[in-house]
């Protein structure tokens, strides 16, 4: 089979792609392996000593989850990996398989979000209400971006299923990929400014009573650091998907 200059420097640029989740993926693996091993004790004595309840479940989920989910990357990323493995309907349907899955890992973290933010503003019910109605937005909107992407992942990966590469072709890019995820970073945004609020609120009452105030303090004490590191994540989530920057693609690393 004889290629073009053109199909040559694709598979070049392509082939660069997709080494890299085969080396990141494992390693986000090891790492979320090695954080498991250490603090598997704190679990057995804090965590499961306790009654079900819904911040129980919500944590194991979260945490066995996720190792289930980067162990199934592992897997799928290697396998595909083999000479003559994929074809283009085995790389269709992965595509949107991966990301439900990862929509998934997204939710169980957001809930988790909203348990907070609902303590943080003293069980408010309408906070809670307003709050689930966008997270029931966002998911739908996911979906529907999702299923869209879904029909139009064979036609732009059609001029690369050809070319020898290690798996399915790293191609993202086109609205459908990049604003996949632009629903949970809006709620994402949502979230975080209730927590900016509050904690403005919780500052300004603490200076009027002239009271010292450690930013460290209201940061750790109002969860802004956690908040900061998801959206951050997801807004670099966007960009990976874009496809229109030197950015690659790491897949669940």
């Amino acid at each position: 089979m004889s290629y073009s200059p053109a199909e040559i420097a694709r598979f070049t640029f392509l082939f660069s792609r997709s080494k890299i989740p085969l080396t990141v993926i494992p390693a986000a693996l090891t790492w979320v392996l090695h954080d498991y091993l250490v603090t598997l004790e704190d679990e057995v004595r804090y965590i499961w000593s306790q009654r079900w309840s819904l911040a129980k479940f919500m944590f194991l989920f979260v945490r066995y989850y996720t190792l289930l989910l980067l162990v199934f990357d592992v897997i799928q990323i290697h396998t595909f990996a083999i000479p003559g493995f994929v074809n283009d309907n085995l790389c269709v349907a992965i595509d949107p398989t991966t990301r439900l899955l990862g929509g998934i890992s997204l939710w169980s973290i957001e809930i988790i979000m909203q348990l907070r933010i609902f303590a943080l503003y003293n069980r408010s019910k309408k906070i809670a209400l307003f709050n689930g109605i966008l997270f029931i937005i966002s998911i739908g909107a996911f979906l529907w971006i999702m299923v869209l992407g879904a029909k139009r992942r064979r036609a732009l990966i059609a001029s690369a299923i050809r070319l020898p590469l290690p798996g399915c072709p790293v191609i993202n890019g086109g609205y459908a990929n990049w604003a996949l995820w632009i629903p949970a970073t809006a709620f994402e945004l949502v979230l975080l400014s209730l927590v900016l609020y509050k904690s403005a609120r919780s500052v300004t009452h603490k200076i009027r009573l002239k009271q010292g105030v450690s930013l460290t303090q209201v940061l750790i004490s109002d969860n802004i650091i956690y908040f900061f590191g998801i959206t951050f994540v997801l807004i670099f989530n966007n960009v990976m998907a874009s496809g229109r920057t030197v950015i690659p693609w790491f897949s669940f690393g």
